[in-house]
């Protein structure tokens, strides 16, 4: 059986959660050994933050609602070895009270590392998304890519690249302003990323230049999905009233792709031939090895 996307997204939902459950069960393990030494080593010691370790391992490692568990859990431990070790009060409503005491600092330290953590992976998807258009950046998509063609070789599945370039951007600029250049940057991307299947991939490389992944689809299921981009652009009101058009060099691998670099030089190429030639236009090729993909190049540098 080949390998999809969606095996793969599905493989690693599974995974994670036995990672959580497997992270879980060893803040449990480490609450047991916490709970034991507390109780062995009797009420004079205190040995209250040792806790802190399987508080904080599951609220780092596990969802929330586990590591609330582990957090009930670990001051229930405290308690109850504060009691069997000997240690007693005035009153047994002392004992309720330093237990809820201890079971919301276990649970403050349980939200502060659970919002830490939280912040952290917002931050690392922003790292990885261009912050004008919600689209892919450039060093997620190249990171992308090199998975995706390690991919095509394993399973000998194809895929096609599309390079994008937006034409007359500059005027909206020059004549707009950056404000409404931005916004039309927004529209452009919504627009390919509403005509396209959810395994598909958008990235903005720069400036008006973006890119799309079109994977396990060969040069005829490509063109039509870039055929029905086309028609988007140039049906949408905002892009019109701007002139906004497309220039775009679509390049379909069969078998063997090269590297990352030398297909992003390909398909660059055969986008600056539709440039030349008059703008808004769609050049196709197909490669099936690397003899093939070296043809395109030179082709291409003679038309430039």
């Amino acid at each position: 059986m080949f390998g999809n996307k969606k095996e793969d997204k599905l493989r690693l939902q599974t995974n994670n959660k036995k990672n959580e459950r497997l992270w879980f069960f060893v803040s449990l393990c480490m609450l047991l050994i916490s709970g034991f030494l507390d109780y062995f080593t009797g009420p004079e010691i205190a040995f209250s933050l040792i806790y802190l370790i399987p508080v904080a391992t599951s609220a780092w490692f596990t969802k929330k609602p586990f590591a609330i568990v582990v957090s009930i859990l670990s001051a229930a431990t405290w308690m109850n070895a504060e009691i069997l070790s000997g240690r007693f009060y005035s009153h047994v409503a002392i004992h309720l009270w330093n237990t809820t005491t201890m079971l919301g600092f276990f649970l403050v330290v349980t939200l502060l590392l659970d919002r830490l953590k939280s912040n952290l992976q917002k931050e690392q998807v922003l790292s990885r998304i261009d912050y004008l258009t919600g689209v892919m950046n450039p060093r997620s998509f190249y990171e992308f890519m090199d998975i995706e063609i390690e991919r095509s070789k394993r399973y000998g599945h194809p895929f096609t690249i599309a390079y994008i370039d937006m034409d007359n951007f500059k005027k909206i600029n020059d004549e707009f302003g950056h404000p409404a250049g931005d916004n039309i940057l927004r529209i452009f991307a919504d627009t390919m990323k509403n005509n396209l299947r959810k395994t598909d991939v958008v990235a903005r490389l720069g400036g008006d230049e973006f890119v799309i992944f079109l994977p396990e689809t060969d040069s005829t299921d490509a063109k039509q999905a870039i055929e029905k981009i086309k028609r988007s652009v140039n049906k949408n009101k905002n892009l019109k009233d701007y002139s906004i058009t497309s220039s775009i060099g679509a390049l379909t691998y069969k078998t063997n792709p090269p590297s990352t670099d030398k297909i992003m030089k390909s398909v660059d190429l055969l986008m600056y031939s539709v440039k030349k030639r008059g703008k808004n236009g769609t050049e196709y090729s197909t490669c099936s090895d690397f003899k093939t993909d070296n043809a395109v190049n030179k082709n291409n540098k003679k038309e430039l």
